[in-house]
């Protein structure tokens, strides 16, 4: 059988090189042979065509917080069963054959991407479609065994490169995890053709893979992508693809960077208490009011590097916590000498302007302490909850959103199939696909 291993990084350059540049691998193993094919191999005319589906991410790159887009470059692959009529097209001239239901670059439209770029590959001096059976080649070189869903099935493979957008969510930022999305879907009626998981049975895990040797993603941890079948209902029901790529921030720079400068800055205040309270209030102000310039460049290094939002993110929310702080420093600075007779004051410890003073000073730690605390918890419970994305679909991402975002405005629709980690239906599919066809597969079965 066609045997594949998921994987975010592969170990052969040699094998990424090629499937980059869309071709064949080089396999040393020679062609096994073909069974003979029989009439009850084929898909009658006029049944609707179940179009199998793998996805393989060769890069991914400038992803853009501001634009909130991101480039990709992938190759798609599709199988789907034959008609006899078709076979013999094929077989009478295999280089101008064109299957009667297939997904040409017309069927396909990307939601949400701008493509610059979209080829569909040709094998062996074809136009890109061919027909696979038992015991010979795929598009990329691989050998079928009798594990294919389609005993005789149409391949094609499209290398595709644009810009996608993405709404990121940013609540969290820099503890975050991102979900960058490719979105296809297929122009034609179900009725006619509906995209489904792999006509390939499979051992293990797979649904594709994203390669990371050529993927400037130094800021992020990329984790196994999932595919999501799902219908779109308009004037005609139609199917999709939903390529979701999970991204986990490393925000260990921000931490070093970011929340540690802004830390010093704001307890350096703490060093305006050294100073006489009457003879060197000026030089008080003046030093917390230094301070505060510095918080106000800290917060335009980070607006630069996020979009306009309603919202304020735990970056923000810090960062304006420093500003209270430092303005409540300014206030209790200028209001501890009005505690006493300022004529009167001579740096003794036991004068009320001295005892406020230190008053103040016991506030100012408390406060500094009691709300670096509250940060840290609140870091905590949203890392944790943003660990949890990891493996959640858009079904339960709109569960997720619900219990952690908005728990009044969420709607959630039921998911009933989950083949793999990696591969996820709507139980809206099972109206016009045979589920029982793909439970060879299937991990887990569920109900949210």
């Amino acid at each position: 059988m066609a045997e594949y291993k998921q994987t975010v990084e592969s170990d052969n350059e040699e094998e990424e090189q090629s499937m980059i540049a869309g071709q064949p691998r080089n396999k040393t193993a020679e062609d096994a042979k073909t069974q003979e094919v029989t009439d009850d191999m084929f898909i009658a005319e006029g049944v609707p065509r179940e179009i199998g589906s793998m996805v393989f991410v060769f890069r991914v790159s400038d992803v853009n917080l501001v634009a909130q887009t991101f480039f990709a470059d992938f190759g798609l692959e599709f199988q789907w069963q034959c008609t006899k009529n078709e076979y013999e097209r094929f077989c009478a001239d295999p280089a101008n054959y064109v299957p009667d239901v297939a997904p040409t670059q017309g069927d396909l439209v990307f939601l949400n991407g701008d493509i610059a770029d979209i080829q569909l590959t040709t094998k062996h001096g074809n136009q890109g479609f061919h027909i696979a059976t038992v015991g010979s080649k795929g598009n990329f070189g691989e050998t079928f065994g009798d594990k294919i869903r389609c005993p005789v099935m149409n391949l094609c493979y499209y290398v595709v490169k644009g810009t996608f957008t993405e709404s990121f969510e940013l609540q969290s930022f820099p503890f975050d995890v991102q979900d960058l999305q490719i979105s296809i879907k297929l122009m034609s009626d179900v009725s006619r053709a509906i995209l489904t998981p792999t006509q390939i049975q499979f051992k293990g895990d797979y649904a594709g893979y994203v390669l990371l040797k050529y993927s400037p993603l130094g800021e992020y941890k990329v984790h196994t992508p999932i595919l999501e079948y799902d219908l779109l209902k308009t004037f005609v029901t139609q199917s999709s693809l939903n390529v979701r790529m999970k991204v986990e921030r490393k925000y260990e720079n921000y931490i070093w960077k970011i929340y540690l400068t802004a830390f010093i800055t704001t307890a350096s205040t703490l060093f305006c208490w050294s100073m006489d309270p009457v003879d060197d209030l000026s030089d008080r102000l003046g030093f917390v009011v230094t301070l505060l310039l510095t918080a106000v460049a800290f917060q335009f290094v980070v607006s630069t590097e996020l979009p306009k939002l309603p919202y304020l993110t735990l970056l923000d929310e810090y960062i304006v916590l420093s500003f209270v702080f430092l303005f409540l420093v300014m206030i209790m600075i200028g209001v501890a000498p009005l505690a006493g007779d300022s004529a009167t004051y001579d740096g003794e410890d036991d004068h009320p302007i001295a005892v406020a003073d230190r008053v103040c000073l016991a506030i100012a730690v408390v406060v500094l302490v009691g709300y670096h605390v509250v940060v840290v918890v609140r870091i905590l419970m949203k890392r944790r909850a943003e660990i949890q994305k990891v493996d959640l679909d858009k079904w339960s991402l709109e569960e997720w959103e619900k219990k952690n975002v908005d728990p009044d405005d969420v709607e959630v629709e039921r998911v009933t199939f989950s083949i793999s980690d990696s591969i996820r239906i709507t139980h809206k599919l099972w109206e016009y696909v045979d589920a029982n066809k793909y439970r060879d597969c299937e991990r887990s079965m569920r109900t949210t």
